[in-house]
């Protein structure tokens, strides 16, 4: 059981209480903090060594003294600042580190294009899977399964004198295509996938396009990952991610 009842195994410390009003800074009452390791097993058994876990409060002593000492342990703990500011240190921590985790979770695919190149009709490209699995092993089998639906999207800057902003920005997708072999990392698809896109205007700027990966995620259908933006001048350099 985790934290122990039993305060001899903890270390007591001696704080004194005092008043929040600088003018009357004296002090009221002692408080002894308990405190005792937390081990962490995820971190091959380091533990946090001292932590201020609960503290005797002002009624522990005279509950000891006047009653029962079942009474001063069941009455007489409390939560004091000390108390609170080492479950912050020991808390906030790990929860940024496990949404950190959480995000290279669901991004821990990537792929890249090849070959890209401009057509009349739009862009035509191969598809590469770029994930890393030799920095990371477990990603291995990470593929991109035929069945997929691949999509360009586009987005564009034109001059707009009559408005507030001096340009206004245009989006838009093309047609999905449906990715037709399934990629281990580092393979790169043998056909290439066409994507028909409206005309850009000439005074256009800020052109950018991505590229997006979708397919069914467990039974919760379909689901979209939106690629990394790369400007565009006269060919297409695009580089994008998924969700896995």
């Amino acid at each position: 059981m985790a934290p122990s009842n039993d305060a001899g195994t903890y270390f007591h410390e001696m704080v004194a209480l005092t008043t929040v009003d600088k003018g009357y800074a004296t002090i009221l009452v002692p408080l002894s903090i308990l405190k005792a390791d937390v081990p962490d097993p995820l971190t091959s058994g380091q533990s946090a060594t001292a932590v201020p876990l609960t503290t005797e409060g002002m009624w522990y002593q005279p509950l000891a003294e006047f009653s029962t000492p079942v009474n001063a342990q069941a009455y007489g703990y409390m939560l004091t600042r000390y108390n609170y500011d080492a479950m912050a240190s020991l808390l906030i921590p790990r929860a940024v580190a496990y949404s950190a985790g959480l995000i290279d979770y669901f991004f821990r695919g990537k792929i890249e294009v090849q070959d890209a190149g401009f057509t009349d009709a739009g862009l035509v490209l191969r598809v590469k899977n770029a994930t890393d699995s030799k920095k990371t092993p477990a990603w291995q089998n990470e593929t991109l399964t035929a069945g997929g639906k691949l999509v360009v999207a586009y987005q564009y800057d034109l001059p707009d004198p009559g408005a507030p902003s001096p340009a206004s920005t245009h989006v838009g997708a093309s047609q999905p295509v449906a990715l037709t072999e399934t990629l281990l990392p580092g393979k790169v698809s043998r056909a290439a996938y066409e994507f028909k896109l409206p005309v850009i205007p000439a005074e256009a700027t800020n052109i950018a396009y991505r590229l997006v990966y979708r397919r069914k995620v467990g039974r919760k259908g379909d689901a979209s990952a939106p690629a990394q933006a790369n400007k565009l001048s006269q060919r297409p350099a695009l580089s994008s991610r998924r969700i896995a």
